[in-house]
């Protein structure tokens, strides 16, 4: 049992690795020889890593096909559908599901998209049909290193088109919620903001019980995340196991008040109770990985004790484990399935074989010790940190939750379907938990820094660390426990290769339709501008510090923003708290920092070998924003760089005639590749071997334009460009011939990604 499941496993990761899918006749074709050797013992092996890759193929060909083609994108279209999920309810700017009904639509519409709503009259629901006029987009995002995977998160969700809701008069709701579940969701929202009000409290509760976590604040989030309490708005084993006992308990009660009228003992409809509690709970929570695999495992648990027969964690994790993976191939691609399967088999470890029973205080603090180790990898992987004081604080915030919090809050929604007013108390009670949850996470947070950030180590060095980790929660006798801290430490430790010296790395990040530029040399880092702000984030937070995080960067020597264009200066403010040294800025570009100072034209500096100089603009200067931005040269022993900003053909012009030396191997264009920018004179007197268009996709001014690109490939120059191939990166190396160029998206090629860098080889 166990090696079919590990042969299953090992095809199901050997085609999620593939950089193209095969079609799904290859998948039937794969499964029917996996079936046909099922039958030899000795073949069954590879039968079922056949039938794994199979299982993937067919499932990754189906949600594939259902995204929206490229014909029909940027267009409108009037939809009428069900709202879903709710994914964020920001008054401003609500985003949520959207199903179009499959009448009244062409058939290449996708049967799942995702919509933002700017400025609407009333947040939808889930469950409400809705009229929307929409416009659609392929499901994409930015592709970077260390950055959020975007195009995996839709696929994950079967999500087929991307897009936003037009103003327009013909937006009307069609229809109120009609599914059970979403009536019971919607009438236990509206119980517990009636009871206990809109605050942090009310909106984690309504998260734990309805797995609604569309109103919880970022600032909550980050707190629960710096804590690693974050766990406990993940709906898993320990909601669903809380849900089974009180399903079991008001199941035992029933039972003995009409014991002369049931058939069933008492204790089988205790059991009975659980598994209906479980079951109950999970659709009503959603059924998540995390949530379905502790629905099996407590369903197979439920029915062997009713049965009278004995069953073992470790088997009831198994059997969940093939659950999964055959009903959902793809599930390895989603974080949550290593959390929730790697928690659970550590449990299994550290309790296997133990004999006795420990105290109840001792086996918390045994589990908490054995997770706080054994998932310091999943963590380092999916997070970039682990949480410093999470194991103190969850030796309080289980508990809490466990028997004062979820307790209550499922007894005060069972109570809301059956008459509102005696839901209040119950649900008193849980807000009170919650409100001494928050308050201890949040004097934990002030305490001292909260996570210990590392950079994503190559995958031999993370197994040999999760190898560590399970040796350590094991316990002693195991071979090379000794050495197990030494390889956890090494882990956490780690950081990229630097350059050597007189060498440099650049990575132009993909940030949309902005611009950030990362450069490195042997011991120090630039960041020049720090892409774009929006509704709710920026890419500084999201997409820059990411990267420097996943590189063991944990501080920026100094960071430049040309110009004070949100495209440009958005981000800067995430950015402040990792500079420890200078903060450079574009004339009249406020920055929320007294270390700041304006650029100015000769200043310059020397790290490792390579020369970084400010070339414009000259002190006094009182030109336009764009003209005013920071122009920076950076020469290498490998190569030449030139940061333009955002100046225009006038400008580009006077630094041509005033003799500035822009002569570069690299370029990144100015102004995204604008028509008011790129002139003949200055591409001529940069005469470079790359240029670079950080642009965004399919952005509104259409950047970089046609004439623009060749201008700059008449002088020879070949291009990249952020919004095809991703995160543009550069090595710079002394003694080496021409300079190394690698576009994410070739580099990371998965194939749920767009792959435009086939028509855009780096070379």
């Amino acid at each position: 049992m166990i090696a079919g499941l590990l042969c299953l496993f090992a095809g199901i990761l050997a085609a999620l690795s593939l950089p193209v899918m095969p079609s799904p006749t290859a998948g039937v074709l794969l499964l029917l020889i996996a079936l046909s050797l099922m039958r030899l013992r000795a073949a069954r092996p590879v039968s079922w890593a056949l039938a794994g890759c199979a299982l993937v193929v067919l499932e990754a060909g189906a949600r594939l096909a259902d995204r929206i083609p490229a014909s029909l994108v940027d267009r409108d279209w009037r939809l009428d559908g069900e709202v879903v999920a709710l994914l964020s309810d920001r008054p401003e700017r609500p985003s949520f599901l959207f199903h179009p009904d499959a009448s009244g639509r062409t058939a290449a519409i996708p049967g799942r998209i995702r919509l933002v709503w700017y400025d609407p009259p009333a947040i939808p629901s889930p469950g409400e049909r809705w009229r929307l006029v929409v416009r659609l987009r392929e499901p994409r995002g930015t592709a970077n290193p260390h950055g959020f995977d975007y195009e995996r998160w839709l696929l994950l969700r079967g999500i087929g088109a991307t897009g936003y809701v037009r103003t327009s008069v013909r937006n009307q709701r069609i229809g109120a919620a009609g599914n059970v579940v979403d009536k019971v969701r919607s009438r236990i929202a509206d119980t517990l903001r009636h009871h206990v009000g809109d605050d942090d409290a009310a909106r984690l509760l309504e998260a734990l019980i309805t797995g609604n976590r569309a109103g919880i604040s970022q600032q909550t989030r980050d707190r629960l995340m710096a804590t690693g309490t974050a766990h406990l708005l993940a709906i898993s084993g320990l909601h669903v196991g809380i849900a089974a006992a009180t399903g079991a308990g008001v199941a035992g009660v029933l039972a003995r008040a009409v014991s002369s009228l049931t058939r069933f003992p008492f204790t089988h409809a205790r059991w009975l109770g659980a598994a209906a509690g479980a079951c109950a709970y999970a659709c009503l929570a959603g059924l998540s990985i995390a949530t379905h695999r502790a629905l099996v495992m407590v369903l197979i648990i439920a029915f062997s004790a009713a049965l009278e027969r004995h069953a073992y964690l470790s088997r009831s994790l198994i059997l969940a484990a093939w659950v999964i993976l055959v009903t959902q191939p793809l599930a390895p691609l989603d974080g949550g399935f290593w959390l929730s399967f790697g928690a659970v088999t550590i449990l299994c470890i550290r309790f296997a074989g133990r004999l006795g029973r420990p105290r109840r205080l001792g086996a918390l603090i045994s589990a908490q010790a054995a997770l706080t180790v054994g998932m310091i990898v999943p963590a380092l992987s999916l997070f970039g940190f682990v949480s410093t004081s999470g194991f103190m604080v969850n030796l309080v915030a289980v508990p809490l939750v466990a028997t004062v919090v979820l307790p209550s809050g499922l007894l005060g929604a069972l109570a809301t379907l059956v008459e509102p007013l005696l839901a209040g108390p119950p649900l008193k009670i849980a807000t009170l938990g919650l409100d001494g949850l928050l308050f201890i996470v949040e004097k934990a947070e002030r305490l001292g820094p909260g996570m210990l950030r590392a950079g994503l180590a190559p995958l031999p060095f993370l197994l040999s660390a999760a190898l560590a980790s399970l040796i350590l929660v094991g316990g002693r006798g195991i071979p090379g426990c000794p050495a197990a801290p030494v390889v956890l430490l090494a882990i956490l430790l780690w950081k990229s290769q630097a350059p050597p010296h007189g060498g440099a790395d650049m990575t132009v990040l993909d940030v949309g339709q902005g611009l950030s530029v990362v450069v490195r040399t042997h011991g120090h880092v630039m960041v020049y501008d720090a892409g774009p702000a929006w509704r709710g984030g920026d890419a500084g937070a999201r997409i820059v510090l990411p990267y420097l995080r996943g590189q063991g960067l944990s501080t920026v020597d100094t960071l430049v923003i040309s110009h004070g264009d949100t495209d440009h200066a958005g981000g800067a403010a995430a950015l402040l708290d990792s500079v420890s040294g200078r903060i450079l800025a574009g004339p009249g570009t406020v920055l929320p920092d007294t270390r700041s100072e304006s650029c100015r034209a000769g200043d310059g500096w020397t790290w490792d070998g390579v020369r970084f100089e400010i070339l414009h603009p000259p002190p006094g200067y009182r030109g336009s924003d764009n003209n005013a931005s920071c122009v920076l040269r950076i020469q290498s022993r490998g190569g030449v760089v030139l940061l333009p900003g955002d100046i225009e053909n006038a400008l580009e012009r006077a630094l041509v005639l005033d003799g500035t030396d822009l002569a570069a191997d690299v370029v990144v264009a100015p102004h995204h590749g604008s028509a008011t920018s790129s002139s003949r004179p200055f591409v001529s007197a940069t005469d470079p071997d790359w240029v670079v268009f950080a642009s965004g996709y399919r952005n509104r001014w259409r950047f970089p334009r046609n004439d623009v690109v060749e201008r700059w490939t008449s002088v020879g120059a070949k291009r990249a460009d952020t919004a095809r191939g991703g995160a543009v990166m550069f090595a710079f190396r002394p003694g080496h011939a021409g300079v190394q160029v690698t576009a994410w998206r070739c580099l990371s090629r998965r194939f749920w990604r767009y792959r435009e860098c086939d028509r855009n080889r780096s070379r």
